[in-house]
């Protein structure tokens, strides 16, 4: 839920620079950052809820691990690089250990 409310957050604040300011730099990252989004989000949703747990070798990450994954570096992206947060990435806090499709893409 932290992190819906935190990408809810980031695009109510990006929208509101992109309106307030016309840098095209911004508009531009705003405009990746959702179409980002909704192709990943379309991926998600088309991929049967079996086959989240798909693993295409021994050594390689499910493909719900892959969708948290994602999300995992998004967040540290946006604390520690945008920001200037010297922020750790959160491992523990992107498991998808024995989650629905939904509480995935959620």
């Amino acid at each position: 839920m932290l992190r819906y409310t935190f990408f809810l957050l980031l695009s109510l604040i990006g929208a509101d620079l992109v309106d307030s300011q016309e840098d095209p730099f911004l508009r531009d990252c705003l405009e990746r950052w959702q179409q980002s989004r909704a192709y990943t989000l379309a991926v998600g949703e088309a991929m049967p809820e079996v086959k989240y747990a798909f693993r295409p070798t021994e050594d390689q990450m499910t493909f719900a691990e892959q969708l948290n994954h994602l999300a995992m570096i998004i967040d540290w992206h946006a604390f520690s690089k945008v920001d200037g947060q010297d922020i750790p990435i959160k491992w523990d806090e992107f498991t998808a250990a024995d989650l629905s499709k939904s509480e995935v893409t959620e």
